[in-house]
């Protein structure tokens, strides 16, 4: 998935180069956040996406890097959010853009509409926005 033209514009007041400009001095952009970074919950979540960009909602062991490599700075991209080979080597198309894997894929969420209910036993987790790596949240169900 390339980067460019119409990308992380957020709801159209973002221009691209502004939105990198915030990713490469902060670490991340300040409209592109999950929001609680942290909960806790009954049994289950539902990611819904207010902003006007597609994200992932993907399940991770820890927090790492997507499959927009200019977004992950230098973070290796996880095995759930990135395609790899059996090996673990990184899976790139045509363009030489690192491919989604299927757990990412999975996860999308479009703009404006809500994710698919995850049901959860008891316990610490951890999800993440493949596309954009630092918008991440850590649920814990009870």
């Amino acid at each position: 998935m390339a980067l460019g033209r119409g990308s992380c514009v957020g709801d159209g007041d973002t221009a691209f180069p502004d939105f990198l400009d915030q990713v490469l001095s902060q670490g991340s952009a300040d409209k592109w956040r999950m929001n609680p970074d942290k909960t806790n919950a009954e049994r289950g979540v539902n990611a819904q996406n207010r902003g006007g960009e597609l994200h992932s909602f993907t399940n991770v062991p820890h927090f790492g890097g997507g499959f927009v490599e200019l977004l992950n700075l230098g973070v290796e991209p996880l095995e759930q959010c990135a395609a790899r080979t059996p090996d673990g080597v990184l899976i790139r198309d045509d363009q030489g853009n690192l491919v989604p894997a299927q757990a990412a894929i999975a996860s999308f969420v479009p703009p404006g509409q809500n994710g698919k209910t995850t049901e959860l036993k008891k316990g610490v987790y951890k999800f993440q926005c493949c596309i954009h790596p630092w918008m991440h949240t850590t649920i814990e169900v009870k």
